[in-house]
């Protein structure tokens, strides 16, 4: 039988909770979070160092949603326009990545947008439009629509 502990986490952990919050977890999991240096184990002074390390992240969240609503602002109802290989039908030869989208959007735009925010849903594989959804943040997202032109032959 497990037996539960409390640690208080030093930065975000996803499905765990952000920097600063104090979680009961086992002990086997609170074990690998100290070790990896994620949190604490709960004790009279990490609680102070906790309130201090919640702040911060108060502060890291609405930098970052500011950002993101900056970049949604930029983007949302863009349309992007990409060239690829295909056949007569319009079906393409390969499929258009996350990662490309991503570096169109960085060089068109100059707005950098990792590749993981694309939500996308399946290998996009026909020439035509596409909406494409972007969560820039857990508050945040924005729409584009991906146009693919069948690439002329030479």
């Amino acid at each position: 039988m497990s037996t539960i502990v409390e640690v208080i986490l030093t930065q975000s952990v996803d499905g765990q909770g952000t920097a600063g919050q104090s979680k009961k977890v086992r002990r086997g999991f609170a074990n690998y979070l100290v070790r990896k240096g994620f949190a604490l184990p709960y004790s009279a002074h990490y609680v102070t160092m906790a309130e201090s390390l919640r702040k911060k992240e108060i502060k890291r969240l609405e930098k970052e949603k500011e950002s993101a609503e900056a970049v949604a602002k930029e983007l949302n109802g863009k349309t992007i326009e990409i060239e690829k290989k295909a056949h007569d039908e319009g079906r393409l030869y390969g499929s258009v990545t996350s990662q490309e989208l991503s570096e169109l959007i960085n060089r068109d735009y100059e707005v950098k947008v990792e590749r993981k925010r694309f939500v996308m849903p399946e290998h996009i594989k026909e020439a035509g439009d596409h909406t494409i959804k972007i969560k820039l943040h857990s508050e945040v997202e924005c729409e584009i629509t991906l146009r693919i032109v069948p690439q002329a032959e030479h």
